[in-house]
């Protein structure tokens, strides 16, 4: 099995002017993401970075060094919302998706397995396309296993889109000239190795296994020699999510834009029957049902009948799964109640030495008073 690596670059950034008024603009601009709870750069743009702003820094030594630096707060919840929809749109594409995990640095990386008889460049270039449509920018890399594969979408080429395929069986090749950086190695013993002369990946994976095993090096020689694994931790699409834009110049823009991420985040549930929830403004919802391969254009024009001649300042959608053969929503739409758990028992823990014979009442003893076996002692000075 082949895996490929969706490297996301600074994807706290492009989270945050994905959606939202002026984006396309703000994509040119100097800005700034901060961290969610503290006035700290997160991720900057590529204008900020060229006037002085860096990741880590105070937002107000930030604005000094770009007078005209745009901040947004960062946002975990769409950040994870719009993982789960590049998830559901690349699901059109390969049958088993990982999300990588929760977002927790500058950059992120997405997982999915290749299917069988297709061409890696191929198969990078309709990823690529795919996170466009999403309006996020990619690099792609695949290999045998999921090490290397991400390390070549994040040290492959530096262009937007490009596609790094390392050939099959050599990620070791691959992997050897580059740094010993790229491992999660603690400070002071990559420091040690690189003073030995062990300065890349390749040196590394040639040194002994070690005789005292320890945290930080459980499988890093594995990983240096192209042996990362490839198990996914396979996303399971939900049964209901939904999508919002804001309305900017004009109406028909944002119901566009609104019906091709619905349209994208259907597609991977294979024409599936759903309730889509139209909500415009403060109106009540509209209720559209749709059903097969749906097309951005169409959903578009059904939205935008729906709609009428109304000026909402936001549109939103929420889609929710039907059952094929009751038209209900689907089973895990809504939750579900358990029975309060069983009244806990607790029951004696036999001996790990049997059973013991009485106790022989022994002259001295005769004074003692008797402790059973397993219960606790008492230290105590008679007067």
């Amino acid at each position: 099995m082949r895996i490929a690596s969706i490297h996301f670059p600074s994807f706290p950034l492009q989270a945050a002017i994905q959606s939202g008024p002026a984006r396309r603009l703000l994509a040119a601009a100097p800005v700034a993401v901060l961290h969610a709870t503290s006035p700290v750069v997160t991720a900057c743009s590529r204008t900020a970075w060229a006037q002085g702003v860096r990741p880590g820094m105070i937002a107000a030594v930030a604005r000094g060094h770009a007078p005209g630096l745009v901040t947004r707060v960062r946002e975990p919840a769409r950040e994870a919302e719009l993982l789960r929809a590049v998830a559901d749109r690349l699901l059109a594409l390969s049958p088993r998706v990982d999300l990588g995990g929760p977002v927790t640095g500058l950059h992120h990386a997405m997982f999915v397995e290749v299917p069988a008889g297709k061409r890696g460049a191929a198969f990078g270039a309709r990823l690529v396309e795919a996170c466009q449509e999403l309006g996020l920018h990619v690099r792609i890399g695949i290999a045998d296993d999921r090490f290397t594969a991400a390390v070549a979408a994040s040290v492959g080429a530096d262009a937007e889109g490009a596609v790094t395929a390392v050939p099959r069986g050599g990620s070791a090749a691959f992997l050897a000239p580059l740094s010993l950086g790229l491992l999660s190695l603690p400070p002071e013993v990559q420091h040690m190795l690189e003073s030995l002369g062990v300065a890349t990946l390749g040196a590394f994976a040639e040194l002994p296994p070690p005789s005292v095993a320890r945290a930080w090096d459980a499988d890093l020689q594995a990983l240096a020699r192209g042996d990362g694994g490839a198990r996914l931790d396979v996303y399971q699409p939900a049964p209901r999510f939904l999508e919002a834009v804001e309305v900017e110049a004009s109406v028909g823009a944002a119901v566009q834009e609104l019906a091709n991420r619905l349209a994208a985040r259907l597609l991977g549930r294979h024409g599936a029957a759903v309730d889509l929830a139209l909500q415009i403004g403060d109106a009540a919802a509209i209720h559209l049902a749709v059903a097969g391969d749906v097309t951005g254009d169409d959903l578009g024009d059904r939205i935008a009948r729906a709609i009428g001649d109304a000026t909402p300042a936001r549109l939103g959608a929420e889609v929710t799964m039907l059952d094929d053969l009751t038209g209900e929503p689907a089973a895990g739409t809504t939750p579900e109640l358990h029975e309060p758990p069983a009244p806990l028992v607790l029951t004696p823990v036999p001996s790990l030495f049997g059973d013991r014979p009485m106790h022989r009442r022994t002259r001295r003893g005769k004074h003692r008073p008797r402790i059973a076996h397993g219960q606790a002692r008492l230290f105590s000075t008679d007067s």
